[in-house]
């Protein structure tokens, strides 16, 4: 349910379809496929969350990101075992699954970016992979305060 579901609490669907409705110049038959690039960038948007926050959420005792549910499920440990440095080498692996993920979704936007003139679906690939930069550089500042 959280993989149906949770991409859409990023919002990015809702302003992608205000800026269609404050673009009178789109091509109205490209509407499919902007919609199919908005919804990448919605998975993309949980992603890079999720790979944001799942340490911190770790350290506070939450373990509900999908990243942390998928390291368990894979390598069978408990929460305990997480909190240990092989436990921490297990995540990363799991990190680099949802990296993977995330890199996908903006490989689909690109693809996108042949059939749609109207829109600068590359643009909005290079959006999400700036702001990804972006979370990769949050986390290094963040964790290295501890």
């Amino acid at each position: 349910e959280n993989d149906t579901y949770g991409h859409h609490g990023t919002l990015v669907m809702v302003h992608g379809t205000w800026d269609l409705m404050c673009s009178p110049t789109f091509d109205l038959s490209e509407l499919g496929d902007i919609r199919e690039g908005v919804y990448h960038a919605t998975c993309a948007a949980r992603l890079c969350n999720m790979i944001n926050t799942y340490a911190r959420e770790l350290e506070e005792g939450d373990y509900s990101s999908p990243i942390i549910l998928h390291c368990r499920k894979v390598h069978s440990l408990t929460a305990t075992q997480l909190l240990k440095k092989s436990g921490r080498d297990l995540l990363k692996k799991s990190e680099i699954y949802f990296e993977t993920r995330f890199r996908k979704n903006i490989a689909d936007i690109r693809d996108l970016s042949s059939r749609v003139r109207s829109v600068d679906m590359e643009h909005l690939a290079d959006v999400f992979d700036s702001i990804y930069e972006d979370y990769r550089v949050r986390e290094f500042f963040s964790s290295s305060k501890s």
